[in-house]
């Protein structure tokens, strides 16, 4: 499962805003999804591993 801040339109953060108010509290938004990872070729794969190494991230190819 991936987690990530949900991008949420006006109305949305009024509401989440105003039960903060409410409550007192910081309220923070996530949206998750159960992607499913890739099949790679080798190929595909040295082409995701040179990049993680330049970028010094770790990546993760879903379909």
């Amino acid at each position: 499962m991936i987690c990530a801040a949900s991008n949420l339109d006006t109305g949305k953060l009024g509401a989440i805003k105003t039960l903060e108010q409410e409550i007192g509290k910081t309220i923070v938004a996530y949206s998750c999804s159960d992607p499913k990872p890739s099949n790679l070729t080798e190929e595909e794969i040295r082409k995701i591993k040179a990049l993680e190494e330049k970028l010094a991230v770790t990546l993760v190819a879903f379909n």
